[in-house]
């Protein structure tokens, strides 16, 4: 009695899961082909980190904050500063290595004037085509970081799948030709660049 038992459980059991994949097989589908067709981001996505200079206060929190090691530098986010006239800290520049960003968002936690905040980008072969192939590229400076799309718009229920049925997301200004080939390197980028050269 107790094998027929464990037969007929068993038959129901691949009778529900068929079941499911029968409901499932005439859904519409979710696949996007990416990169052939546009990847459609909600409104609130959290991306590629933007800077804005003019509301950084150098404190350094952001730096402090950052748990993880950058691949040429000590921080994933460093910053370099000296002390102005007016005795009040100047930055002279900011750099994110993206090669090791795990987008964790504590900086921008951190910070307490919103200068680092989300960008609703997530590729930066849109900014550099050439750091899908040099990962030095991928150490960013604030000039670099200024031209990532700023996500400003906040998430609300009412406008949380105006993303599926369309709409567009602001695209970053790339780089020309002769500024990828002009841009000045870091001395982390120009190590970076080296030591994969040498290799």
């Amino acid at each position: 009695m107790g094998t027929v038992q464990d037969i007929g459980y068993g038959l129901v059991s691949v009778l529900r899961g068929m079941a499911v994949t029968l409901v499932n097989l005439f859904r519409c589908k979710q696949t996007v082909q990416y990169p052939s067709e546009e990847l459609l981001l909600p409104p609130s996505y959290r991306g590629g980190l933007h800077f804005d200079e003019d509301k950084c206060i150098v404190c350094e929190l952001c730096e402090k904050a950052c748990p993880v090691p950058g691949s040429r530098t000590e921080w994933t986010i460093e910053l370099y500063h000296h002390v102005g006239e007016n005795r009040k800290r100047q930055l002279d520049e900011f750099f994110i290595d993206y090669s090791t960003c795990i987008n964790c968002y504590l900086c921008v936690e951190a910070c307490p004037t919103d200068a680092l905040v989300p960008g609703s980008t997530f590729e930066h072969a849109q900014i550099d085509s050439l750091a899908a192939y040099d990962r030095s590229r991928l150490i960013y400076g604030k000039d670099m970081l200024r031209r990532m799309p700023r996500g400003d718009k906040k998430g609300s229920f009412a406008e949380a799948h105006d993303h599926v049925r369309g709409g567009t997301m602001p695209d970053p200004a790339p780089l020309s030709d002769a500024e990828q080939l002009a841009t000045e390197r870091t001395p982390a980028a120009e190590e970076a660049r080296v030591a994969g050269r040498d290799q």
